[in-house]
């Protein structure tokens, strides 16, 4: 299986299904540069370089520089969208690389996807909505794993997938599995 973990971070998510899935293949992609390099460096502590990728740039809906917006108190809530969890706690911002799910793929030589988790703070929707409108069918993940709060209205991004034929199969306090039909 492939994976494709858009806003890894430190690789939570992404460095455990690697460990716990020697089948697996990982391309974690993490926009900050400094939690890029500790992403980097996990991999190499874990000794999963054979298995898992790190890129240093943004998904993005189109190829280009992107402003990355950090957020003072959590890294973790760094986004493309200016202070959408917390207005009050973003001050500066960075220039990225950004690059479509399409040329993500591309860069890392992935023909088929398993699953594509997004977590990229409010900017789920343009990007994945940019893939799924261009991309052939045949290479959209298997598996969508988005964030999607458990009492709240369905994002705009678990929606669209819901329109573009994908189905909820778990739903987790915080996040939300799809799967394509």
């Amino acid at each position: 299986a492939t994976v494709l973990d858009v806003g890894a971070n430190i690789g939570g998510y992404g460095l455990l299904l690697a460990w716990e899935r020697k089948d697996l293949k990982l391309v974690a992609v993490e926009a900050h540069p400094e939690l890029a390099a500790r992403l980097q460096r996990h991999v190499e502590f874990n000794q999963l370089q054979s298995r898992c990728k790190c890129l240093q740039l943004a998904a993005s809906p189109q190829n280009s520089l992107v402003k990355l917006y950090l957020d003072e108190v959590n890294q973790g809530c760094n986004s493309l969208s200016e202070g959408v969890e917390h207005p009050e706690r973003v001050s500066t911002s960075i220039d990225v690389k950004g690059l479509t799910i399409s040329e993500i793929l591309a860069l890392a030589d992935i023909d088929k996807l398993e699953l594509l988790k997004m977590d990229i703070e409010g900017f789920e929707f343009p990007v994945l909505e940019s893939f799924l409108n261009h991309a052939e069918e045949a290479a959209w993940p298997k598996y969508l794993q988005l964030e999607q709060h458990k009492d709240a209205a369905l994002s705009p991004a678990v929606s669209m997938a819901l329109s573009k034929g994908y189905i909820k199969v778990l739903q987790t306090r915080m996040n939300v599995i799809l799967e394509k039909r």
